[in-house]
């Protein structure tokens, strides 16, 4: 039995099963908690009591009966948009409501009649549950955000048990930026700034491309003008400084081939040997200023190395000592290329080596290795067996302007230019240069210092057969 009524259960002559029955109990609810129930009268007239801490219960069975159906609610939104129809207990159709106005309230009732019954609600899509049972007919919803929502209400009597549901369908509509359509056009108008800023960003790219390319052209014609002008310095300094010091040097040869009394001879050859290294100054200063300003071009023409490198070792020595001349066996003489270079390379390396090591014994050795057909890469190396060079110095001594600490030391004139041009020039020849010190000759021949070994090495087209010569 619970405070408002009686629960009456009664075996089902099939199964055996009990089947309750809801009695009510009219005045029940008053009583603060039962402690006595008795039944009194005659069996067609029985009276039920009911007796609590401070009251009784006289209750006629006769007039109880079971409890009736419990009614569906009658479902009543409000603040639904005007022109909508009146919505019944089962609208089928969702009612819209605007965007702006995302707050509905709902009213349910079974009715005057059952006022004693108390409601549950439930709102799909945010609720998963119903809510707890309430006296308050009523229920409000704000700030729903878009979308489809269905909400339900149900009536539940004193002994728990609940109606059938109504429902209410809606619909909150997103503000118009967040619209299907809206979202389209969003999509589109990113799509279009995107298309926008690319197209502004390819013209920009193009203007800077325009920019840089003018900017370019711009240089490479002021280079183009500097280097023209600087070709033509070059060619007027040529003609103006080697004519009158090739003059002055052949004067004083002729001067020092005369009669002159023993005085006169050794000024005769202290002048001659200023002038050859002036002239020697003179010469890598502008074969480094052409390379540098790239006025320099190799020119092919044919020749044979055993006289371009006897012609560079005819000059001998200042003790008499010529250096010693070593071809590789089988050797073959005649190739195409540019002759000139390739004996100023030489010769500046054999006039390193009598000027920072005086008196040693110099070696020209020459060899080859074919590289691809009709092609030869030659290899040649000037060696000493002076004293060295270091090992911190072998890095930067091929660099313009750099002069070794033995050359400083001894004062050996000079101006640091002769093997940067030898570099140089190797690089106009497709070539390279180097040096290596000790010099793997000298240890094996057991020299008089660990000497030292220049060597270029560049590819050389070979001459036909019949021009060649096996040396």
């Amino acid at each position: 039995a619970g405070l408002h009524g009686l629960i009456e259960l009664k075996a089902m002559p099939s199964g055996g099963s009990l089947h309750p029955r809801f009695i009510p109990v009219p005045g029940m609810n008053h009583i603060d908690e039962i402690d006595s129930i008795g039944l009194t009268g005659d069996p067609g007239h029985p009276i039920l009591w009911i007796g609590g801490d401070n009251s009784l219960l006289r209750t006629d069975l006769a007039r109880l009966g079971p409890a009736g159906d419990i009614p569906v609610t009658n479902l009543q939104p409000w603040n639904v948009p005007a022109g909508n129809p009146a919505p019944s207990s089962r609208l089928a159709s969702p009612v819209v409501l605007p965007a702006a106005g995302g707050r509905i309230e709902f009213s349910f009732s079974a009715g005057a009649d059952h006022a004693d019954l108390r409601y549950q609600t439930r709102l799909d899509d945010i609720e998963t549950e119903w809510t707890p049972t309430q006296r308050i007919p009523r229920r409000e919803f704000t700030a729903l955000a878009p979308g489809s929502y269905v909400f339900w209400s149900r009536a539940v009597d004193v002994f728990g048990r609940t109606g059938y549901p109504a429902q209410f369908s809606f619909v909150v509509e997103a503000p118009w930026y967040r619209r299907p359509w809206a979202l389209v056009g969003w999509a589109g108008a990113v799509l279009a700034l995107g298309w926008l800023g690319l197209k502004w960003w390819v013209r920009h790219l193009h203007k800077q491309a325009a920019r840089l390319e003018k900017l370019v052209n711009d240089r490479t014609r002021e280079l183009s003008l500097s280097n023209t002008a600087r070709a033509e310095f070059l060619d007027s300094l040529s003609h103006e400084l080697r004519r009158p010091l090739n003059g002055i040097v052949s004067l004083t040869k002729r001067l020092a081939a005369s009669d002159l009394t023993p005085a006169q001879e050794k000024d005769a050859q202290l002048l001659l040997l200023g002038g050859d290294k002036l002239l020697q100054v003179f010469q890598e200063m502008l074969n480094y200023s052409a390379f540098e300003c790239g006025a320099l071009r190799p020119e092919d023409r044919p020749f044979h190395l055993r006289p371009l490198l006897e012609d560079v070792i005819s000059g001998g020595a200042d003790d008499g000592r010529c250096p010693t001349l070593h071809f590789a066996p089988d050797f073959e003489d005649g190739f195409i290329g540019d002759a000139t270079i390739l004996k100023t390379i030489v010769g500046n390396f054999v006039a390193n080596t009598r000027s920072h090591a005086p008196g040693a014994a110099v070696e020209i050795a020459v060899s080859g290795a074919e590289t691809s057909p009709g092609f030869l890469d030659v290899l040649v190396d000037v060696t000493d067996d002076g004293p060295g060079i270091p090992a911190e110095e072998q890095e930067v001594i091929f660099k313009r302007f750099v002069r070794g600490s033995r050359a400083k030391e001894a004062k050996v004139p000079g101006a640091g230019l002769g093997l940067a041009t030898c570099h140089a020039l190797a690089q106009v020849l497709g070539g390279s240069v180097g040096v290596e010190s000790p010099a793997e000759r000298v240890r094996a021949r057991a020299g008089r210092g660990p000497g030292t070994t220049f060597f270029v090495r560049v590819p050389l087209r070979k001459l036909q057969t019949s021009a060649a010569k096996i040396i």
